[in-house]
């Protein structure tokens, strides 16, 4: 069981940003647990939809390395399955009000 706050970053790693569990994970994470940032990655061509669906940061995979970002997460929700490298993103403590 993840135990998510008010506190907590989310970050999620899809293809396919209209999926359904896509949706079901950002909305659960967003109203249910009241996730208090939430990030996700996808093309260009998707980046509005990302936002339209109520992701705070959208992140354009195809320019950004999301390693190199500055924000760091306190849980990462990976649907890809090819990504290895989430780990570089965990964030260690605890973020401040």
């Amino acid at each position: 069981m993840i135990n998510l706050c008010p506190k907590t970053y989310l970050i999620i790693f899809s293809k396919m940003v209209n999926c359904y569990v896509f949706v079901l994970v950002l909305q659960l994470a967003k109203h249910v647990y009241k996730a208090s940032k939430i990030a996700a990655t996808a093309s260009t061509g998707k980046l509005e939809l990302l936002r339209e669906i109520g992701v705070d940061f959208a992140i354009d995979y195809t320019k950004y390395n999301f390693e190199d970002l500055p924000e760091k997460y306190d849980l990462v929700y990976d649907a890809v399955g090819e990504t290895f490298e989430p780990m570089n993103v965990i964030f260690i403590g605890s973020h401040e009000p």
